[in-house]
């Protein structure tokens, strides 16, 4: 489980740690599969031009281009939503930020997705305290529906990348 973790989602540095706290029960199908993990990263939030930029430790990359710009679309937009993804996580900086983009919904024909980004202060320092709840849908739209499948793609797809630009965005309260 720690190389997956390490490997798939993470992307930790060899000066990272990883500890896996509990890892649930794959073949319990009457409970959701839970990993409950701790890591450090050296670089997990750095600053730039005036902003904490946090690292994006497990969030969902931007969907891949699906259409050659300037081209029509030839074939069906599918997309097979499987799986869940809760994320939560505490991350402690040595700064007082603000979130840049504290909460944001995405309801896609392709997901739906909820975000929020909370910092706490106290004592010059911020506690941000982030959640991401996923849900993955499937979608199809055919031929005759293929210009409106891509549209909607294009739309998840900013939206993933507005989460991952500003979402993990701090502006500095010095």
């Amino acid at each position: 489980m720690r190389e997956y973790l390490l490997e798939s989602f993470l992307n930790l540095p060899p000066t990272g740690t990883l500890e896996v706290l509990k890892v649930g029960d794959a073949f319990d199908v009457d409970h959701p599969f839970v990993v409950s993990f701790k890591f450090s990263h050296p670089d997990g939030f750095h600053l730039q031009a005036g902003e904490g930029i946090l690292a994006s430790f497990g969030l969902p990359a931007v969907p891949s281009s699906i259409q050659k710009a300037g081209k029509p679309r030839q074939f069906p937009v599918q997309w097979n939503g499987v799986g869940k993804l809760e994320y939560r996580a505490c991350i402690r900086v040595p700064w007082r930020v603000t979130p840049v983009l504290p909460s944001l919904s995405v309801h896609t024909p392709f997901r739906s997705a909820e975000w929020t980004a909370k910092a706490v202060a106290a004592d010059g320092k911020s506690a941000l305290e982030l959640t991401f709840h996923q849900q993955c849908k499937d979608a199809f739209f055919d031929f005759n529906d293929r210009e409106k499948g891509l549209l909607e793609w294009k739309k998840d797809r900013n939206q993933i990348k507005t989460l991952l630009n500003d979402g993990l965005a701090f502006k500095l309260n010095l």
